[in-house]
């Protein structure tokens, strides 16, 4: 295959692929509705569940009031999104603005994602909210 040729190939297959989105990593998906109300459900649902369902707090992230009670909060990670670092590299103005858009898309939808769950003297979550 000629240089021209794999080039082409290259463009062809960018394209198609520029409208969507490989993402590695991230939690954003646990954040969703659907996910939230199924495993956290008020005077049931326990400490030991919500890390099994939603992972391990950062201990920057849990609080601790007098009255025995805690908050646990947790904060979106929207992962490494391949395409936009792939866009990013090609020598094309249009491909290197489209990385730029969808980079600052996801940026912006970082800062959305979050979840507090309080949890009563037992360990039992009375409310969450996200």
């Amino acid at each position: 295959m000629n240089k021209r040729s794999l080039l082409l190939l290259g463009v062809i297959s960018f394209s198609l692929l520029g409208c969507s989105s490989y993402t590695v990593g991230g939690n954003q998906d646990k954040f969703t509705r659907e996910h939230v109300t199924k495993n956290l459900i008020v005077g049931k649902t326990t400490k030991n569940d919500v890390i099994r369902n939603f992972g391990q707090p950062d201990p920057d992230n849990v609080a601790l009031s007098s009255d025995g009670t805690e908050t646990w909060y947790y904060y979106g990670k929207s992962g490494f999104d391949l395409l936009s670092a792939a866009g990013s590299l090609v020598p094309v103005s249009g491909a290197s603005q489209a990385a730029s858009v969808t980079k600052n898309a996801t940026e912006d939808k970082k800062g959305r994602d979050s979840l507090a769950v309080h949890f009563d003297k037992n360990g039992v979550v009375s409310s969450w909210s996200r």
